[in-house]
């Protein structure tokens, strides 16, 4: 099946449900989603090794490239989880609800910006999520 309703990333959002962190994103991306293996071999396993998927994964983190305004409040990883929602572009297929991933995250690394001339100040902020709601994506809709 051919995908037509791709998009460019502009319009995307970050947006924290409690600190209410203002943030002007350059660019958002993803760690991804891990499910660990676990290894079941033993010494009487011939051939490859016997492995098993585990019961949890690891939702991982996202790092956002902001661009730094002094006037603003920094980021810091010292607040408590909140509920993170990053907000896909409507694409070109005319539907009018945004894709999303939300769940419960907090900041865990934030990196200020490198100070030079003629450059634009920006600063990574990673967060991760907690998994205590996990993170989900909904599909963008009518």
């Amino acid at each position: 099946m051919a995908v037509t309703d791709v998009d460019l990333g502009n319009g995307a959002t970050l947006t924290f449900g409690t600190s209410g962190h203002t943030l002007q994103v350059e660019s958002i991306s993803f760690s991804g989603w891990d499910r660990a293996v676990i290894d079941t071999s033993h010494l009487a396993t011939t051939g490859q090794m016997t492995k098993l998927a585990s019961d949890i994964y690891d939702a991982g983190s996202m790092t956002a490239r902001v661009q730094f305004a002094p006037t603003v409040a920094m980021p810091v990883p010292l607040q408590a989880p909140e509920t993170v929602t990053v907000t896909w572009p409507i694409s070109a297929s005319g539907n009018t609800t945004n894709a999303t991933l939300a769940g419960t995250g907090f900041i865990s690394s934030v990196t200020p910006p490198t100070l030079e001339n003629d450059t634009l100040q920006t600063m990574d902020v990673v967060t991760t999520w907690n998994g205590l709601t996990d993170a989900a994506f909904t599909v963008e809709s009518v």
